[in-house]
């Protein structure tokens, strides 16, 4: 469904679809590829984005969580292969899990932000020209998570991963107001 979001100044707004290739087979795609749901519940398995997001500008996109709250969202390089893992747990991503940031590892990182549930957008702000990634919960900016060199020098692509059964995302796509 297309609707008209705001979105921030100088950021383009993707339009993309997960990655049939690129996702685990413990989760469901819907039919025009932007819902995603898990149909396992044993462990954590991605999702990916469809688009390269290239070095050299700003992203914004919007994941809104139609079941669930234990979902790792982010963005990842194309090194990885992740899909029966959350693509955070590597050095090739870079997450927000419900009140806490994951990269490189599956079961710390620093507090961030707040806890967020089913009915929740979440608001993924990609900026590669100044290496950072940041989060929104509910269109309530949550400051800057990830500053790191790789953000801003190789291609990455939208990412999920839910753990639980039926739990699931959708994108949020949508058209900026003129």
């Amino acid at each position: 469904m297309q609707k008209t979001i705001e979105y921030p100044d100088g950021y383009v707004l993707p339009i993309f679809q997960w990655d049939p290739l690129r996702t685990s087979n413990k989760l469901v795609l819907s039919e025009d590829r932007l819902q995603v749901t898990a149909s396992d519940g044993s462990g954590f398995k991605s999702a990916i984005g469809d688009l390269q997001f290239v070095p050299g500008n700003r992203y914004y996109f919007e994941i809104v969580i139609d079941k669930g709250s234990l979902i790792k969202i982010g963005v990842c390089t194309v090194n990885g292969v992740f899909k029966d893992q959350a693509f955070s747990d590597t050095e090739d991503g870079w997450a927000i899990y419900n009140g806490e940031l994951r990269h490189n590892s599956n079961s710390t990182g620093k507090k961030y932000g707040k806890a967020y549930k089913t009915g929740d957008v979440i608001g993924v702000y990609l900026d590669m020209i100044d290496g950072n990634l940041s989060f929104s919960i509910n269109h309530e900016h949550q400051g800057s998570a990830f500053e790191d060199i790789k953000l801003k020098t190789l291609p990455m692509y939208a990412a999920i991963a839910p753990i639980y059964k039926d739990d699931g995302v959708s994108l949020n796509m949508a058209i900026k107001e003129d």
